[in-house]
């Protein structure tokens, strides 16, 4: 995939797409001066970064309902 084409399918800018690659944040290869992107490393970086957000979330939540239970008389 272009870096159009992996920008377009995530709905995000090119240049979150360019500066998520900079970090090395996201999976890329470059071919001469262009990046190209694998549809599979792509799907497989979204689905790990969602899995990863939704247990940092869950973490959170459960952190603070445990302190609520603590507080509660």
């Amino acid at each position: 995939m272009t870096i159009q084409e992996v920008a377009k399918y995530l709905k995000i800018s090119l240049h979150t797409v360019y500066k998520l690659v900079e970090q090395g944040r996201m999976p890329a290869t470059k071919l001469g001066r262009q990046l190209r992107f694998r549809k599979s490393d792509v799907y497989a970086w979204l689905a790990d970064k969602m899995t990863r957000e939704k247990k940092e979330r869950f973490i959170t939540w459960q952190k603070k309902y445990d302190k609520l239970l603590k507080e509660k008389p």
